[in-house]
Order: structure tokens, then sequence, then C-alpha cells
């Protein structure tokens, strides 16, 4: 609590508006720093980095975990802070120039999957997707399994009203 006093009692370059003992021992310290947010983002993106460079994409898993650091949840955050236009440009063109990196994971997944799903129809000419289908790698079977809604959707050209998926 007093970190956060002597902090807020500071301005960003560090000069004193609060006691000045308390100031001096916490500017003495190695790698202290007045305004921790950007030390903090830096420490995120570096984990995605680390990420990005072992996995090749961007799309980190809700819960992972780099080298100690909740990565996961800073992605999560990052997402939150651009949805709230708190996010400067530089670090929103930085996170774009990720491979695979999206704003939204789950529209992605949902457009990738109705996409597939035309494919199918397209070439199955229903909708009938066997539990173990993939569609240019995307699992589709898998997908549709959990939302047996989508294949009664008009869009996709076959109308199911009792619409089961078939076993693999």
């Amino acid at each position: 609590m007093i970190i956060t006093v002597e902090r807020r009692a500071s301005n960003s370059a560090g000069q004193s508006r609060g006691c000045d003992s308390r100031h001096a021992q916490l500017a003495g310290l190695d790698n202290w720093s007045w305004d921790p947010a950007p030390d903090d983002w830096q420490i995120g993106f570096a984990a995605l980095e680390a990420f990005v460079a072992r996995t090749g994409h961007a799309q980190v898993p809700a819960k992972q975990v780099e080298d100690g650091y909740k990565l996961g949840n800073w992605v999560r955050v990052q997402r939150r802070r651009y949805a709230q236009h708190k996010i400067s440009q530089d670090q929103e063109d930085r996170l774009e120039r990720q491979p695979g990196w999206s704003w939204a994971p789950q529209q992605d997944v949902w457009e990738r999957g109705c996409a597939a799903l035309q494919a199918f129809v397209a070439s199955q000419g229903h909708a009938r997707v066997p539990n173990t289908s993939t569609v240019d790698g995307f699992r589709l079977g898998r997908w549709v399994s959990h939302r047996p809604d989508v294949a009664s959707e008009p869009s996709f050209g076959t109308p199911h009203r009792f619409w089961h998926p078939t076993p693999g």
C-alpha cells in the first residue's frame, strides 16, 4: 500500500510530491519504476514472443502459463483494453504483427466453422457432419457437435428440423 501511495505522490519522471526520504529509498532500488505499466506490458509481450517462437502462432490458450507468467490472462487483458480503446497504437501494431493474432478469436472460430460447414454442404449436399470430419484442417465435426442448431440455419442450404451429427 505504501508503494502505491508513493507512486501516486510522484510524477512519471519520479519527482517527489510526497515524503522525500521514502522517495529516495524507492528511487535507489535496482529496476525501480515510477510507472510500472509499460514495464509490465513489455514483460507480457516478451512472453507472447516466446510463445510465438515456440508454437509459430499467437493463438494463446486462456490458461497458458509461459515460464511462470500468466500469458493467457495477459492476452485477455490486452483484448479488453483494445475493446475499451485503452491500448496505444504502438502496442496494437506490435500485437497485430504476431502471426495468428486476433482481437476476437471466438468470432474467428465461428467464421471459420461456418465457412467449413458451407464447403461441406456444397460437396456433400447435406449438413449431417460426421463427428470426425475435418475441412482444410478445421475439426468441423467437433465444431458442429457443439452447435446442433447450426445445421438448421437456412444459409447453409439444407435445413434439418431434427438434425443430429452422424457418428465418426
